[in-house]
């Protein structure tokens, strides 16, 4: 729904351009310009989001009671969460977790930038233990209506730390240099708001402070380290000059500013949605036919009287006075053309997302293997585009597990804080329309050397290379021992007589 204020920055962001044209016309005009944008507004629509993905729809009666100010409260409330879908549709990088190779940033002198089988695992145990795909799943499915997630790496206990990712409207950030505002790393001062006590129903909301020289827990005032377990009344920043977090964005923010716009195409079709399904209900519920006495010469009944009429198949009315006559009204509202225009706009701005618009429409019709492909095609461009986001998150990410993993190392093993990370994304599980088709196509990339058996068994299961090529030649071995306890013609399948009727 628009906002007065969206309004109110919308001119003065004209003003702005119109001001800039004039000045480089050569008129003489102030050297700054103060343009404000209303964050206040930006946050509340990204908590919306964050309920909306999460099934929480507790801020559409306030929409309803807007666009209908004097109905809203005999209007039913029907949710759709048209969010969830694109979401689910689009946020497909972490559906499978993904093969990380963590190496060194530097070769040694024999061209080798392997790491340490030790510290090898080390990386591999903090992964597991600290659920690190399913945290980079729940940041890329935010990062789809967000467009902006700040990723923190807490400590938590023997190789395992806290990895959460937070939205606009819990982080605030004041930029250090404003011609590079989107880095995070040169931010002068990151606060987020994070619980800091709860319980069943009530939960204290306190402050994550990271500058370039502190890191701090704040609440109501009362400081404590977030990295220095040991002595938590040092609030130093670990590492002095760098912000240790990072991000991403999946738009680029306005110049000098950290956070980039929401998605506003979903968050109004989402509430209009809900908004529109509550309307045509509404309209059925009162388009049932209505009886209306209309008085004769000598007058009618009021409304009380005619109330107790009798009414039924099997009952008369008799209307009183002379002239008088029974109408029946049916409304004919236009649910079906209301319908229409749901389906068409839901559609369009699917197509809008690279998402097939039947996914909000599931057809009896079973869909061709050319449309499939088309499909598929769609969401290969969608997760290239987020592969360009996450693969330097990933390194980014990988380093902040090192140098906090190095504060706590009684294991004695150090892990190198300048490592780099090769991430091989897996392919989303999606049978094919047409097996046969898709297997000859596999083969003739295999024979024309564009892929390999090994890297297409270790994309569909999720496996590693040497894997792949294990279970491929296990699978060999076995099928060429078992071939030699078949018959000679088992594969000669001959094909059915037809009967005489057919």
């Amino acid at each position: 729904m628009t906002d007065d204020n969206s309004f109110d920055d919308y001119e003065r962001s004209l003003e702005s351009l119109y001001e800039q044209a004039d000045a480089s016309a050569g008129m003489t005009l102030a050297s700054t310009r103060n343009r404000r944008r209303n964050m206040v507004l930006l946050r509340k629509k990204s908590l919306e989001f964050a309920q909306f993905l999460d099934g929480d729809f507790t801020s559409i009666p306030y929409h309803m009671k807007r666009a209908f100010p004097s109905g809203y409260k005999k209007m039913p409330i029907r949710i759709i969460n048209l969010l969830q879908q694109f979401v689910f549709d689009l946020a497909t990088l972490y559906a499978r977790a993904p093969n990380r190779m963590f190496v060194a940033a530097q070769k040694d002198a024999g061209g080798n930038n392997r790491l340490d089988p030790a510290v090898y695992q080390k990386f591999n145990d903090i992964y597991d233990r600290s659920g690190f795909d399913s945290a980079c799943f729940q940041g890329s499915r935010k990062l789809v209506p967000q467009q902006t997630q700040v990723f923190v790496v807490l400590p938590s206990g023997p190789r395992k730390q806290i990895i959460k990712s937070f939205s606009p409207f819990e982080v605030f950030v004041t930029p250090g240099n404003a011609l590079t505002a989107s880095d995070i790393q040169s931010a002068a001062e990151v606060r987020i708001r994070a619980p800091v006590a709860a319980q069943d129903d009530n939960v204290l909301l306190g402050w994550m402070v990271f500058t370039p020289t502190e890191c701090y827990w704040d609440a109501d005032g009362t400081k404590r380290s977030i990295f220095n377990l040991t002595n938590p009344q040092d609030i130093s920043n670990p590492w002095p000059g760098t912000i240790p977090l990072a991000a991403v964005h999946a738009v680029e923010p306005p110049p000098g500013c950290f956070i980039a716009p929401l998605a506003d195409d979903l968050y109004h079709e989402q509430i209009g949605i809900c908004l529109a399904l509550s309307q045509i209900e509404f309209m059925a519920r009162h388009s049932a036919p209505v009886k209306v006495i209309q008085p004769g010469q000598d007058g009618g009944l009021v409304s009380e009287q005619a109330e107790g009429l009798p009414m039924g198949a099997d009952d008369w009315v008799a209307l009183p006075g002379p002239g008088s006559t029974l109408a029946v009204i049916q409304p004919q509202p236009m649910i079906g053309e209301y319908r229409m225009m749901i389906d068409w706009m839901t559609g369009l701005l699917a197509n809008t997302h690279n998402v097939a618009p039947d996914s909000f429409s599931k057809s009896p019709a079973a869909k061709t293997s050319v449309s499939r492909a088309y499909d598929r095609a769609d969401r290969a461009e969608t997760r290239d585009r987020y592969k360009r986001i996450f693969e330097p998150l990933e390194t980014q990410l990988a380093r902040l597990v090192a140098r906090v993993s190095n504060l706590y190392g009684p294991d004695g093993i150090v892990l190198p804080e300048d490592v780099i990370v090769n991430v091989t994304y897996q392919e989303p599980d999606d049978a094919p329309a047409d097996p046969v088709h898709a297997m000859q196509a596999a083969l003739m990339t295999f024979r024309t050397g564009v892929d390999s058996p090994v890297d297409y068994l270790a994309r569909q299961n999720g496996i590693s290379t040497k894997a792949a090529e294990d279970k491929i030649r296990a699978n060999l071995t076995l099928w060429n021992d078992l071939s030699k306890l078949m018959p000679t013609d088992a594969m000669n399948i001959d094909a059915p007589i037809p009967k005489a009727d057919q």
